[in-house]
């Protein structure tokens, strides 16, 4: 089982989840902003989080079933979030607040330390994705890292996230 795998089941068996918040398509979760000090999982749907960068919606993260993810910038400072979460189908997401993950950090110092790898673990990777300088290289890696991605999350979204056109993309998928 992973850390990210562990840690959800001792939020689930110390009953602190919240109750499960129901978004429309095209709903926000989280805007640039906010405070955000949430955790959120996703049980159903999927949603995308992203920030505007010279009037443009650039996509960082796509989440979809059993993902884990938060306002990153917003859930370590507290302060105002630069991203913003968006629900690109209709979604199912339970959150958990900073102060109670705090309980079992406190309880399991170690499970604190193994999520903060493997959080730089996936940025490391993200950041790969994007210094790939073509595009097969980025679809490759998505590919093999998350191939559920593909039946998660409609193609547009996909595209936008790997820096590349739907045409392209479309293109890698036949190929």
């Amino acid at each position: 089982m992973s850390v990210i795998e562990n840690f959800i089941q001792l939020i689930t068996e110390k009953n602190l989840w919240e109750k499960p918040l129901l978004l429309k398509k095209n709903e926000f979760l989280v805007n640039e902003g906010d405070i955000s000090e949430d955790l959120f999982f996703v049980k159903l749907g999927a949603l995308i989080v992203g920030v505007e960068i010279e009037e443009k919606q650039q996509i960082i993260r796509l989440c979809y079933k059993n993902s884990l993810f938060s306002s990153i910038d917003s859930f370590l400072t507290k302060e105002p979030t630069i991203y913003s979460i968006k629900a690109i189908k209709e979604s199912e997401v339970l959150k958990v607040n900073r102060n109670k993950i705090q309980l079992i950090f406190d309880e399991y110092p170690e499970i604190f330390q193994e999520l903060l790898v493997e959080l730089i673990r996936q940025q490391s990777d993200r950041e790969l994705d994007l210094l790939h300088s073509s595009a097969a290289a980025r679809f490759d890696r998505l590919l093999k890292r998350s191939p559920q991605v593909f039946q998660e999350i409609p193609h547009k979204y996909i595209a936008s996230y790997l820096r590349i056109s739907a045409e392209t993309l479309s293109r890698l998928l036949k190929s």
